[in-house]
C-alpha cells in the first residue's frame, strides 16, 4: 500500500513539472532577445624610420628624343631610374596617420664619339629630374605585419636638359669664357610643383626592418624654364614635363608596430 502511495506521488509531481515546463516553453515566443553588436576595433598602424628608395619614373621622352635625333644622337630607351631616401613617422594624435619627407632624383643620357677636324669629340644629351616633398598617408592593417597605405604627396622638383660637345682631351689653357663652334654646352632647366596620389604596400620583416612597394602618378605644374641659367626660355612644349607613373621600392629601418 505504501509503495502505491509513493509511486502515485512521484507520478503526480512529474506530471506537474512537465506541464509547468511546457507552459513556460510555449511563452518563449513572447520574449524578445536583443543581441549586443560585437565591438571590433581596427588594427593600429605605427611606424617611425627611414631608408633607401629606388624609383622607376615613366617619363615622356617624345620632345627630348626629337632634340636628341636633331643633334645626331639615338633616342632614349627605357625609363628613368631615380634613387634617394625617405623618413617617416606616425602622427600621435591621429590614429594610423603618417607623415614623411622624401627626396630622390636621377638622370638618363645618350652619347656618341665623333671625329671633327681629325680630333676626337664626344657629344651627348643628358636629361635629369628630381623630386622633394612631404607625404601623408593612412595605414590600413588587414593582417599582422602587412599594411596598405593610401596617401598623397606634394612638393617641388626640377628638370634639366643639357647638350654638349667637347674634345676628349682638353688643356686648361684652352678653357675660356666663350665656347667655340666645336666645344660648347647648352642647358635648359626648370623648377616645378607636383602632387602625387599614391598607394603603398608595406611588410614588416621584423619590428626593426620594413620593405615597401609604392605606385603613384605625378602631376606637375608651375614651370619656369631658363636657358643657360639666366635667359628666359620661351615656347617650351607643354608635353615636356614630369608627369607620369612612378613605381618605387624601398627598404627601411626603424621601429614598426602593426
Amino acid at each position: 500500500m505504501k509503495s502505491k502511495i509513493i509511486f502515485s506521488a512521484i507520478l503526480f509531481a512529474f506530471l506537474m513539472n512537465f506541464n509547468f515546463l511546457n507552459a513556460q516553453d510555449n511563452r518563449l515566443d513572447e520574449y524578445s532577445f536583443e543581441q549586443e553588436p560585437i565591438q571590433t576595433e581596427s588594427a593600429t598602424y605605427f611606424g617611425v624610420g627611414g631608408g633607401y628608395t629606388f624609383t622607376f619614373h615613366f617619363a615622356n621622352y617624345d620632345i627630348i628624343n626629337s632634340k636628341a635625333t636633331s643633334f645626331g644622337l639615338s633616342e632614349f630607351d627605357g625609363q628613368m631610374m631615380l634613387s634617394g631616401g625617405e623618413g617617416f613617422t606616425g602622427v600621435l594624435f591621429v590614429k594610423n596617420l603618417n607623415v614623411g619627407f622624401f627626396s630622390y632624383g636621377g638622370k638618363v643620357d645618350v652619347s656618341k664619339d665623333t671625329i671633327i677636324n681629325t680630333k676626337n669629340f664626344k657629344k651627348a644629351l643628358e636629361y635629369s629630374a628630381g623630386f622633394t616633398g612631404i607625404n601623408l598617408d593612412y595605414g590600413i592593417v588587414p593582417f599582422k605585419s602587412f599594411a596598405i597605405k593610401p596617401g598623397v604627396a606634394l612638393g617641388w622638383g626640377s628638370m634639366e636638359i643639357e647638350t654638349y660637345q667637347t674634345e676628349n682631351s682638353f688643356s686648361w689653357d684652352g678653357f675660356k669664357s666663350l665656347s667655340d663652334e666645336n666645344n660648347f654646352i647648352n642647358r635648359a632647366e626648370s623648377s616645378f610643383i607636383f602632387v602625387k596620389p599614391n598607394i603603398s604596400f608595406e611588410y614588416a620583416l621584423t619590428n626593426y626592418l620594413l620593405i615597401r612597394a609604392n605606385a603613384s602618378y605625378s602631376m606637375s605644374f608651375s614651370y619656369d624654364w631658363k636657358y643657360n641659367n639666366t635667359a628666359t626660355l620661351n615656347n617650351v612644349p607643354d608635353d615636356l614635363n614630369s608627369n607620369g607613373m612612378q613605381f618605387q621600392l624601398g627598404v627601411f629601418v626603424g621601429l614598426f608596430n602593426f
